[in-house]
Order: C-alpha cells, then structure tokens, then sequence
C-alpha cells in the first residue's frame, strides 16, 4: 500500500480496513495495558 508523502501515519488509519483497524486497537490496547502493570508493579516495589 502506498501512502501519500504529505500525511502522518496517525492521519492514515482512517485507510485501512476495518479488521486491519480493530487489530491495531486490540495491540495498542494489549501495549498500554501491560505498561500500566509494569509501572504499577515498579509504584508497589517502591512503597515496600
């Protein structure tokens, strides 16, 4: 697929086919998430 050289790829998302869409949020979602337990594991280990 080519892109056009003037848009950001955030701009471009609204490209791609729906389940290419829903895939990227379910990874995004999988990555914020299991950055948010890390940081809360590292907050926990602090406190002790």
């Amino acid at each position: 697929m080519l892109f056009p050289k003037n848009r950001s790829v955030d701009n471009l998302v609204h490209l791609l086919p729906e389940t290419e869409k829903t895939e990227l949020l379910n990874e995004t979602m999988f990555r914020n998430l299991a950055h948010a337990k890390v940081m809360t594991a590292a907050r926990a280990d602090d406190d002790n």
